[in-house]
């Protein structure tokens, strides 16, 4: 009956099947491309070089590293320099009598948007 498409044949028949024509069961009921596991392992061969990917991902480990600390000291320096500019601005605001916080805080938001671009 499973072979005209009424039911799905048993595990057991599917596992009887492979055996008699050499191949997985995965392949058999269209759940991979490779007929058997020597084919799998052969293309898994033929596309990894493990040794190479591991070192990828440990140049890779080192880049992020490094850009990490990279934009940790870049950060610093703009929160001094920005830290800077609220006391020069202050300075001068009270010097003159005149001091904006709303405007000052919008001027530091402009100024912390154009860092982190």
């Amino acid at each position: 009956m499973w072979e005209s498409g009424k039911r799905e044949p048993s595990f057991d028949v599917i596992r009887k099947l492979s055996n008699f024509f050499q191949c997985s069961t995965n392949w058999l009921t269209g759940n991979s491309d490779f007929k058997t596991k020597e084919e799998w392992l052969q293309c898994l061969d033929d596309t990894t070089d493990l040794e190479q990917l591991q070192k990828d991902v440990a140049e890779a480990d080192r880049l992020n590293k490094r850009v990490e600390r990279d934009i940790a000291k870049r950060l610093e320096i703009a929160l001094a320099d920005l830290e800077n500019s609220i006391r020069i601005f202050e300075e001068l605001g009270s010097i003159n009598g005149y001091y904006n916080k709303q405007l000052w805080e919008q001027r530091v938001m402009v100024i912390v948007l154009v860092i982190m671009l």
